[in-house]
C-alpha cells in the first residue's frame, strides 16, 4: 500500500498547513451522479484500491477524523490509519463522532473499540448535545471514557449543524488538522457553510441512481485552484475553498 507518486505530489498543495485554528480537509468518494451510496445506511463501494490508499495517506497527515452518527451506525468504521510507516494509534487520527441525538450505540464489538484496545487506533470523542447525552446509554458512555475517549457536550454545535463551532470544539482538544469524511448531511452542510480549507473528491465510474444519497449543497459553492489526477479507475479532484464563500 502506497499512494501513487503523481497523486502524492498533487496532494502536497492541499495537505494541512500551519495556521491559527485547525486546518480542515473535506474528502469523500462519489459516483458520476454525485451519490455517495446506493441509499441511506447502505455501505457502497465506489473507489478503487488505488484511491483507498490515498485515504490512508490523508489520515496519516491529520490529527482528527470526523464522521456523523449515521455513518458510524451504518458502516461500523475503524477510522484508524493503515498507511505504511504509521505506528498504530500513534499515527492514527483521533475519531470524532458528531452525534447530536445520542444515536450511536457503541459496544465492545464496535470496530473502533476493538482497534483502540489493540493499540491500532485512538479512542473516539463524541460531540453531542445535552439531550443527546441524556439519551445516551450510561454503559456506552462509560465504555468510551474507559478507552480514553470523551463525551463532549456543546449545544452551540447543534440546532442546525454549526461547523464553525464544531471545528472550534475539536481544535480545543489540541487537534490542528481535521479530516471530514461523511456522511451526506455532514458533507452537504460543511460545503454550504464553507467550513473547509481543502477539498479532495474521488469520482468513480459508476451511476448510483436517483435513490442514492446525494451530495448537493443547498447553495452554490465556488472552488479555486482545481487540480485533477486520473488513476486506474477513478479520478480525483483537489481544490481549495474560495475565500468569498461564507
Amino acid at each position: 500500500m502506497s499512494v501513487d507518486s503523481a497523486l502524492g505530489q498533487l496532494l502536497e498543495e492541499f495537505l494541512p498547513k500551519q495556521r491559527e485554528g485547525p486546518f480542515v480537509t473535506l474528502t469523500y468518494a462519489c459516483s458520476l451522479d454525485s451519490r455517495i451510496s446506493l441509499g441511506p445506511g447502505i455501505r457502497t463501494t465506489i473507489s478503487h484500491e488505488q484511491t483507498k490508499d490515498m485515504t490512508q495517506y490523508l489520515r496519516y497527515h491529520h490529527d482528527a477524523i470526523v464522521i456523523g452518527a449515521g455513518t458510524a451506525c451504518a458502516d461500523d468504521p475503524g477510522l484508524n490509519c493503515k498507511y505504511p510507516g504509521s505506528k498504530g494509534a500513534e499515527h492514527s487520527p483521533r475519531p470524532f463522532i458528531i452525534d447530536p441525538s445520542g444515536r450511536w450505540q457503541v459496544t465492545e464489538d464496535s470496530k473502533i473499540v476493538r482497534l483502540a484496545r489493540q493499540g491500532q487506533g485512538k479512542a473516539p470523542y463524541v460531540i453531542t448535545s445535552t439531550k443527546g447525552r441524556d439519551k445516551m446509554e450510561s454503559d456506552h458512555a462509560r465504555l468510551i471514557e474507559a478507552l480514553g475517549g470523551r463525551i463532549i457536550v456543546n449545544d452551540e454545535c447543534f440546532g442546525q449543524l454549526n461547523w464553525a463551532e464544531i471545528v472550534k470544539t475539536i481544535g480545543e482538544t489540541g487537534a490542528k488538522s481535521i479530516m471530514i469524511e461523511g456522511g451526506g448531511h455532514v458533507i452537504n452542510t460543511v460545503l454550504e457553510q464553507g467550513c473547509f480549507d481543502s477539498l479532495v473528491v474521488t469520482i468513480g465510474p459508476v451511476y448510483l441512481g436517483a435513490k442514492g444519497v446525494e451530495v448537493s449543497p443547498a447553495k452554490a459553492v465556488n472552488l479555486s485552484t482545481p487540480k485533477w489526477w486520473t488513476g486506474i479507475q477513478d479520478a480525483v479532484l483537489c481544490a481549495k475553498r474560495t475565500k468569498t464563500n461564507n
